[in-house]
């Protein structure tokens, strides 16, 4: 929602491991130069154990759930609330959250969600080594998972189009 001007206490989530690979591994979703020199990662969330953790019912809320209702309403009034983090649904939905299989975790909390007590039930780290990011890239554009899938507007099939037939230099 940061990309439309909206504040947010939002985190994007992906359903799918496919799409979260994507994002970890592909040189236009990587800082520049990085591709060959540092390690990627994903992260693996359990929804409803993160909710339980945090005092909440053990199941996956939608954003305009009631019991959510506080943790989103700082992101626009200044107002205390539980210092918890929440995993979420949404109840709208546009062509790219769709492609994306996109979920979130509201954050009322500053502290990183590797280091909430209980993290080791509900979140779990799977390193890439950076000698195998740019091969996994690869093998995910295999699979049929490019940016314009992800992105779909012309302005991404256009990068897409110009990563893989690179202009022709004058002979």
């Amino acid at each position: 929602m940061q990309h439309y001007g909206l504040p947010t206490r939002l985190l994007d989530w992906t359903r799918a491991p496919i799409v979260a690979l994507f994002f970890a591994v592909h040189p236009a979703m990587r800082p520049a130069g990085s591709i060959n020199v540092t390690d990627a990662c994903v992260w693996a969330i359990a929804p409803a154990t993160l909710n339980q953790n945090q005092g909440l019912e053990p199941l996956l809320y939608t954003l305009n759930a009631g019991d959510l209702h506080e943790l989103l309403r700082p992101a626009f009034k200044v107002g205390a609330c539980r210092e918890i983090v929440a995993a979420a649904v949404p109840f709208e939905s546009d062509v790219r959250m769709q492609v994306q299989q996109g979920v979130f975790t509201i954050h009322a909390t500053g502290v990183p969600l590797e280091k909430m007590a209980g993290a080791g039930a509900w979140l779990h780290r799977f390193v890439i080594p950076q000698a195998a990011v740019a091969g996994i890239s690869r093998e995910v554009e295999v699979l049929g998972l490019g940016l314009a899938d992800l992105f779909p507007d012309l302005g991404n099939l256009a990068q897409e189009l110009r990563m893989h037939h690179p202009a022709k230099s004058p002979s």
